[in-house]
């Protein structure tokens, strides 16, 4: 009977000994399921964190250029319009030039005389 008694004994330690093991178990895979659940949101975080700043960094560069080329647009059409003053103001020297008898200095005897 001691045997059997010890047997027993025997059983009933391993039997705690798995449902000892299955509770270990069963936390370390809740652990880490909730480590692995902690790094993924941590992660998510990060990665929203770097396309967020990416965006600004986008969105300020876009809003550069813009200023940049209007300021281009605005030099360009001050450009176009001297250009066509200057154009106007050749064009009527030239008609100038054209419809006025030539100067003559003074002491100097006319081509005719």
């Amino acid at each position: 009977m001691a045997a059997e008694t010890r047997a027993e004994a025997a059983r009933a330690d391993a039997a705690r000994a798995r449902e000892d093991g299955a509770r270990a178990l069963d936390q370390a895979r809740a652990d880490a399921a909730r480590e692995r659940d902690e790094l993924h949101e941590a992660m998510e975080a990060r990665i929203e964190t770097a396309a967020e700043a990416r965006a600004t960094a986008l969105e300020e560069a876009r809003a550069d250029l813009r200023a940049r080329a209007e300021r281009a647009e605005r030099e360009l059409d001050q450009a176009r319009g001297e250009l066509a003053r200057l154009r106007q103001d050749a064009v009527g020297e030239a008609e100038q030039a054209t419809t006025r008898p030539p100067r003559r200095r003074r002491g100097q005897a006319s081509e005719e005389s």
